[in-house]
């Protein structure tokens, strides 16, 4: 596996069409939030691995193509899993693009135990929120509902995921519920 430059990672993007927790994966690839990402060939990749700072790393292409498994494995526990440790973090969350990468799990992550998890993606309906009519008189009293601002950012740890708080505010969003100050 190779290790892509920041300006390099948009390549990686067409491999990332299917998966379903796209957010993260394409922030990462498009320079938005911080990771690092590697390919199995710099010209036409058909495998990548994506790593964030937060434990989350992204596998993806075609598992029935893959011929490289012990090269991807290399990279989640030599160089993904210290990264992570580095910043902070006891364990991690692995995304695969296809369900296919299952039966190739063992092989890539050996001596682990594998947790299967599920996350569902939501998607804002206009509609379905409108029909909840005033949904200010449901704040409970005493809170208010704030728009993330810089102090905010920097309370809540944005920096774990973001390159500044300044990238935060220039391309993420957030509202926190407050008791109090």
């Amino acid at each position: 596996m190779i290790e892509l430059n920041a300006e390099d990672f948009s390549c990686a993007l067409p491999l990332l069409a299917g998966i379903k927790q796209k957010v993260l994966p394409w922030a990462i690839c498009e320079g938005i939030n911080p990771g690092r990402v590697f390919v199995d060939r710099r010209e036409n990749p058909q495998m990548v691995l994506l790593w964030s700072p937060v434990g989350y790393y992204c596998l993806a292409g075609d598992p029935a193509q893959a011929k490289d498994l012990t090269g991807i494995s290399r990279v989640l526990a030599e160089i993904f899993v210290p990264a992570s440790q580095a910043t902070g973090e006891t364990g991690f969350i692995l995304i695969p693009s296809q369900v296919g990468w299952k039966e190739h799990l063992p092989t890539l992550l050996p001596g682990r135990e594998i947790i299967e998890i599920y996350r569902r993606p939501f998607a804002f309906d206009p509609a379905r929120f409108a029909a909840q009519g005033n949904w200010r008189e449901r704040i409970p009293k005493g809170f208010t509902l704030r728009a993330m601002d810089a102090t905010l950012a920097g309370k809540v740890g944005v920096l774990s995921s973001w390159a500044s708080i300044d990238n935060f505010l220039a391309n993420g969003l957030g509202l926190a519920l407050l008791d109090g100050d």
